[in-house]
Parts: C-alpha cells; structure tokens; sequence
C-alpha cells in the first residue's frame, strides 16, 4: 500500500511536470509566432507602407516577402495568427492618445496576437508595435511661394491664414465685371455726397441755395427728385442719424446743417451752426456726434446730441490740419486729417469732454476718407498712386500700415460691401474704382467704372451703388454692384520636383481641400527621366492611364508604362466649380522614397 501512494504521486508528478512542459513548449512556439507576425509586418512596411491599411489580416509568403492576407492564418492546424492594424492620432502635444485626436498619417499601430486551444481552455498571447513611413520623403506644396512657381489657366492662388508663414490656397479664378445697371439723375447742380435709406437717396449738392437733395429711388430706374432744401450754403457732406441729417456746408458762419429729415418728402432745415469754417464729415456714435471742420486748428469738434435737433458743443481738438473726415469705434475716433505726415490720426474719445491724440498714421499723403472695418481701417487719400492704404488697427494705439494699393488716382469717398469696396475717383473717366478686400493684406483692383465726370461721394444699398457726381446734368449716378462669379473649370500644373533618384518609388498623392457641393477637385501625375522630358509625358491617374484621375486622398500611385524614367515627376489639379463658389486645394503631398 505505501509503495502504490508513493508510485502514484511519482506518477502524477511525471505527468504535471510533463504537461507543464509542454505548456511551456507551446507558449514559446507561440511567442516566436507573434514576434514573427510583428516582422512580418514591417516587412509589409518597407515594400509599401500603403499596404498598412487598418484591419485585420492573416499573413502569406509571397515571391517578394510578406504580404496581409483577408483569410484567417492558420499554424499548424493548431495556431490561428491576427495582424491587427489601427490608424494612430496625437495629442496637440504630439502624443499618441486613444481619443479622438490629429490622424498621423505617418505612424500605425500592429498588433500581433496568437490564439489556440489547450486541452479545453482557450490562450493567446500578443504583442504591439508602432511603425513609421521612416523611409519616405514628402514633396508639400502649400506655400504661396511653392504655388507661383506653377502654371495658372483660369485659376489663381490667394494668401491664406498660417500657419504656415506665406501659406497659400488655389482656388478658380473670379470673374469680376461692371454691373449692367446705370442710370443718371440730374439733381440740378454737381452731386458731392450721398446717403441711402429706405426708398430715398439724400445728396449734397454744390448750389448755394439749394445745397441738399432729396430723390426717390423706390423705382430705381426711374429716380424722381422730391425735394430741395436751402441748408445756408452749398452742401459739402452729410450723415443720416434717424430723422436728422447732419450736413457739412460750405459756409465761414453755418458750416453745420441740421435737418429734419422725418418726412422725406417735406424735409426742413432745422437749424445753422457756427463751428468757425466749412463743415465736413460727420459720423454719430452713441449720444455724441463728431464732425470735421475745414480749418487747421480745432479740425475736429464734438457735439452732443441726445436732442438730436440740438446739437450741444462739448468740445473742439486741434490736429494741426484740417479733419476731412470721421469713422469711430469704442473709445477711439479715426480721423483722417491734411496733414501729409499724419493723414490718419486716432483719437481717444472716451472722455468726450477732453478727447486726445494716442497715434498717428502716416498714409502716404492727405487722408481724404476712412471706413472701418474691425480690425482694419481703409484710407482713401490726395496720393495718385497708392491711394487706398489699409491700416491695421487691433491695437489702437499703435495703428500700422498692413498694404497700399494703387487705384489710379485720388480718393474722395469709399464704401465697403461684403469682399468689395467702391471708391470714387477725384477722376472724369474712370470716376469709380471696384477693389477687391477679401485679403485685406493684398487688395487688388477689380475694375473701374467711367461715371460721366469725378466721383465724389458713394453710398451702398442692395446690390446698387450711388455715387455723387461732378457733373451739372447728372449729379447722382446708380450703378449695379461688382457682378461676380467663378470660372467654370481651371488647372494649376506644378513646377517640376527632382527626387534626386533614378528609380525613386511613388508612394501616394495626398491633398486637403474644400469642396463645396457642385464643385470638383481632381489630379493626374506625370513622370520623366529629365525636366525637360516632362513637358511630352502623359498625365495619368492611379491606374497609370491618361483616363483615369485622382479624386480620393492618399490614392497610391502608379507611374505610366510609357514614361521615359520617374526621376522628374509633376501634378497637374483639374478643379470645377458651380459658377458661384470656388473649391479650395490647401495643400498636396507627394509621399516617396528617393
């Protein structure tokens, strides 16, 4: 009986210590398995890393090397293999996280994991990697440098936000033409400015006894004038504050108009004001309105008028120069001035009893207008060449210029709407200049308009603008706005990238761009042994033929049969639009390996 306990414990002993064994035998088989699947992954890696799509996959042997398969990996008829691949995002700190963070284009995570059953009880082990595309470069063009070195046909490319520093989009061309509509109005003398409200148009006119007018425009191809009103002397500008007009008026002793303007058809001069010269530009802000006056000292005075039918002097300012005109936002007045070192001056209103000079522009020449539009301020000045100066003012203190653009001459007036501001010329033909300010750091001249004499005044209602004119028989012109659209299709062909290899390997063409619905945005490539033979390659899309066109991001590439060599490659973007809004390419990569 004690020989039988002892020789089965022996025996259960053997039996454990040979199961335990061979656990183990298996556990290492499997282990080597796994490593053998994370190396076979880089493997798979380094003949494309396109290949390193996310899912799951089982592992083959090809001619080449590795290759993922979609069928379940089995060892042996013992070991099922997973190759798991997943998409890896960083942090803004460029940390890998497991939320929803920045793709990495760049980087995936493999998991490699064995499973099998022994005996009854299921086991597994596993291992992760992260693989990089360490061994390709990229070729980005994104920069406005980088895109101008390209080929435009009805396409253009346009200053975006950083970063990067000089970052650019392409985008279709803007078609930019004159509106069709105009009509002329004799308003009975020359038209100085305008104001638009309702169905009226109220324009200060140069006679003495009839210096404003009153026209209806409610049938806008049939302007009436209703009315003219005799404000002292002859109408130089005007402002509409609810039911008052304040007018600058060409007189030494009533160089401030006040009217009563609720009803447009019976309108009244309130009353005349002495501000010691000619009243100019007007603006009103909460309960204080600001008013430039023609004369060298005290330029700028400043009224309140809770009244609005009285005005109450609180203060005047000299600026050294006359003040033409005023804009006012918060607690700052920007004051355009005939001084031609400091044309554009800001004032610190916020005490309006004491207002104070905090900064001075220097504009080129005199300031002759300015409108604002946070953070920026558009100048028209006295210059014949850069006339409109666009001034940074997100910090008012130490306003600077951003850009200047020449628009053939002197500006007397502007007005902005939506991406366009008008400007009249101090010109007979043309006496209106269209500017584009969609980058208010590279305005550009969109057209002109011949107006039938030197522009004066403009005011914007709708899609027409009114523009007050120098001319006795037509002293108040209504023109339609800028009629723009967007070219149909367009292509941008980059300039020529050398890899610096004769047998460079294309990896993928990859992009980032907006497409609004209507609009398309597509791409081919071209490859040569030289620059020069690039120019009679064919362009080809993903499968290497000239019909086929990239329209999916980070599409592989295949280089055409027929190219000459792949050492010199180019891209060509095809980009369609719905006539009214352009698409925008932002960036395109070209993922290779020299």
């Amino acid at each position: 009986m004690l020989f039988a306990l002892i020789s089965t414990g022996v025996a259960v002993l053997s039996i454990s210590t040979l199961q335990k064994e061979g656990r183990v035998s298996v556990d290492a088989e499997a282990l080597a398995y796994v490593e053998e699947g994370l190396e076979a992954s880089r493997n798979v890696r380094d003949q494309n890393y396109l290949n390193l799509s996310a899912g799951e996959y089982g592992l083959s042997l090809g001619e080449n090397g590795w290759v993922f398969s979609e069928e379940t990996e089995i060892i042996d008829s013992f070991f099922t293999r997973v190759i798991t691949v997943e998409d890896v995002y960083r942090d803004s700190n460029g940390d890998i996280v497991s939320t929803v963070g920045s793709l990495d284009l760049n980087t995936k995570k493999i998991t490699s994991e064995v499973r099998w059953i022994y005996g009854v009880l299921p086991r597994s082990l596993s291992m992760s990697s992260y693989l990089t595309n360490w061994a390709a470069n990229d070729w980005m063009q994104i920069t406005c440098t980088e895109f101008s070195a390209g080929t435009y046909t009805n396409s253009t490319n346009q200053p975006a936000a950083g970063p990067p520093t000089d970052n650019c989009v392409l985008n279709l061309d803007l078609i930019e033409e004159e509106g069709t509509f105009f009509v002329s109005t004799d308003i009975g003398e020359h038209g100085n400015d305008v104001v638009v409200e309702d169905d009226y148009a109220y324009v200060a006119t140069a006679k003495t006894q009839e210096g404003l007018a009153v026209v209806d425009i409610s049938d806008v191809e049939n302007p009436l004038v209703l009315d003219h009103v005799d404000v002292d002397g002859k109408g130089r500008y005007l402002y509409k504050y609810g039911d008052v007009i304040y007018m600058g008026v060409e007189s030494n002793t009533k160089g401030l108009a006040v009217v009563d303007a609720s009803d447009p058809t019976d309108i009244e001069l309130e009353d005349s004001i002495n501000i010691g010269a000619y009243g100019n530009q007007a603006t009103v802000s909460g309960t204080t309105l600001f008013m430039g006056v023609e004369k060298a000292s005290g330029g700028l005075v400043l009224f309140d008028v809770s009244i609005p039918e009285a005005p109450d002097l609180l203060s005047t300012l000299n600026l050294g120069d006359k003040v033409r005109s005023v804009a006012v936002l918060g607690d700052y007045a920007y004051v355009t001035t005939d001084d031609t070192s400091a044309g554009l001056q800001v004032v610190d209103v916020s005490n309006t009893s004491s207002p104070s000079v905090v900064a001075t522009v220097d504009v080129g020449d005199r300031g002759n207008t300015v409108w604002l539009a946070s953070p920026f301020a558009y100048v028209g000045t006295e210059s014949t060449s850069e006339s409109l100066q666009v001034i940074d003012i997100s910090s008012p203190t130490s306003p600077s210029v951003l850009s200047t653009l020449d628009v053939g001459h002197e500006i007397q007036d502007l007005a902005i709407s939506g991406n366009y501001l008008y400007a009249t010329l101090n010109q007979v033909n043309p006496g209106l200049a269209v500017v584009n300010v969609s980058s208010p750091t590279a305005p550009s001249l969109s057209f002109t308009v011949d107006v039938g004499g030197k522009g004066t005044g403009v005011a914007l209602d709708g899609d027409k603008i009114y523009a007050g004119v120098n001319t006795a028989n037509a002293g108040l012109v209504i023109v339609g706005q800028a009629d723009v659209s967007v070219a149909s299709s367009g292509t941008y062909i980059s300039s020529a990238f050398d890899t610096a290899s004769i047998d460079p390997r294309y990896n993928y063409l990859d992009w980032d761009a907006t497409v609004v619905s209507g609009s398309t945005v597509e791409f081919q490539i071209r490859t040569a042994s030289t620059s020069g033979g690039l120019s009679s390659a064919t362009w080809v899309g993903p499968d290497g033929t000239s019909s086929s066109y990239f329209d999916t991001e980070r599409t592989p590439i295949l280089t055409s049969a027929s190219a000459s060599g792949t050492q010199f490659f180019q891209f060509i973007t095809y980009m369609t639009s719905d006539g009214f809004t352009t698409p925008s390419v932002n960036s395109v990569t070209v993922n290779y390996n020299p």
